[in-house]
């Protein structure tokens, strides 16, 4: 009888145990663009950020509302039984001094605290951005150019960047949604180097194939100076309608 007893709360006690070793506590939201924590944007400027979680995520800003505010949830593994990755994109346009402060991403239904949420600071200050429209490099914050088009049934779009001689750069693209670039419904192509008025510009194309509204979202292009200032312009496409945005221009310090 105690050999039975004995032998029961040995195997109670190994389930306990592998339990234990199999248990993960949820894992915080994480903001994940930008990687820093405080940033500076200028007024009229547009900025964004995206925070992935296994949970449903809400965003809580300054002045708590969502005045020229877009925000975008996607599953990035919405065909798995058990697992859910969910990215959350905030965008606020036409930057104002009274948009500083803090930006929480937050799981859903939960309230402020480091174990259901992320933080990142946005300071709105400078120069104003002019957004009279002129062509690129015309202006020291104008080195972002898109330009698109819809055609037999894709949507493309084109993004020239005005290089610096001599500085290193880099330029990529953001989007919606990483499993659509996985599933080859996005495409991304390094054009060939081109010239104006004897400066160079870098040329990077985006398609999106079958315009179907899968992939509605923000896209952004964005060229960045030695991992320490960069320029983004990003436009918006739901169905055939699309909205561009003004250029960003952040100088990226850890302060």
């Amino acid at each position: 009888m105690m050999t039975g007893i004995l032998l029961a709360a040995v195997f109670l006690l190994a389930l306990i145990q592998a339990g234990l070793a199999c248990y993960m506590p949820p894992m915080p939201p994480k903001i994940t663009f930008p990687t820093q924590r405080k940033i500076e944007v200028r007024p009229g400027a547009t900025f964004t950020f995206k925070c992935q979680n296994v949970f449903r995520l809400r965003w809580m800003t300054p002045e708590n509302n969502l005045d020229r505010t877009i925000v975008e949830e996607v599953n990035l593994i919405p065909d798995m039984v058990s697992i859910d990755l969910y990215e959350s994109t905030f965008t606020r346009t036409s930057a104002t001094p009274e948009d500083s402060g803090y930006y929480y991403c937050i799981q859903l239904g939960h309230d402020i605290n480091e174990d259901t949420s992320d933080k990142v600071y946005v300071n709105v200050t400078g120069t104003p951005i002019d957004d009279t429209p002129g062509n690129i490099g015309e202006k020291p914050q104008q080195r972002v150019k898109l330009s698109y088009e819809f055609k037999e049934g894709n949507f493309e779009v084109t993004c020239r960047a005005l290089l610096e001689d001599g500085t290193p750069y880099h330029m990529f693209w953001q989007g919606p949604s990483r499993l659509a670039r996985k599933n080859g419904q996005i495409r991304l192509q390094r054009l060939p180097l081109e010239t104006e008025n004897g400066r160079r510009i870098a040329v990077h194309k985006l398609s999106v194939l079958d315009v179907n509204g899968k992939n509605d979202g923000l896209y952004t292009c964005t060229l960045l100076y030695n991992a320490e200032q960069e320029y983004s312009r990003s436009l918006s496409l739901s169905g055939h309608n699309v909205q561009l945005f003004e250029e960003t221009s952040n100088e990226l310090k850890q302060l």
